[in-house]
């Protein structure tokens, strides 16, 4: 495992965040039911995200839930972070995730002690 380099992580508000572009499928209501939408995480951190996503109506304090996919070796595993939106810009969202479970929390760390290294993962 490498270590986080300082260039490359970043520190906002008392939590640990890391620069990592990772596909996930955005899912949430709206009046018309359930909506998923493809975006780009832009940083990642243990207790929330930026994604890059254009033209989202989302307000604050609406409920989402990521869903991506990691692969290790042959092995492909779903996860899912139930999380909220904090902040909006014209870039993005900010998001806080609400809870996830153990597995996801371990992939979590996986994914941003991957030093330089991409992650490889899509959703």
């Amino acid at each position: 495992m490498q270590r986080l380099d300082a260039e490359s992580v970043k520190e906002r508000r008392g939590r640990l965040r890391r620069d990592v572009e990772l596909n996930v499928n955005l899912q949430y209501r709206n009046h018309r039911g359930a909506v998923g939408r493809w975006c780009r995480t832009r940083d990642l951190g243990l207790g929330g995200a930026f994604i890059g996503v254009e033209r989202c109506p989302l307000p604050c304090k609406t409920p989402v839930e990521l869903v991506f996919l990691l692969r290790a070796g042959s092995v492909i595993r779903l996860y899912r972070l139930g999380a909220r939106v904090v902040r909006r810009s014209e870039e993005g969202l900010g998001l806080v995730f609400d809870h996830f479970d153990t597995r996801t929390f371990q992939a979590l760390l996986e994914v941003l002690s991957w030093g330089d290294q991409p992650p490889r993962g899509r959703a």
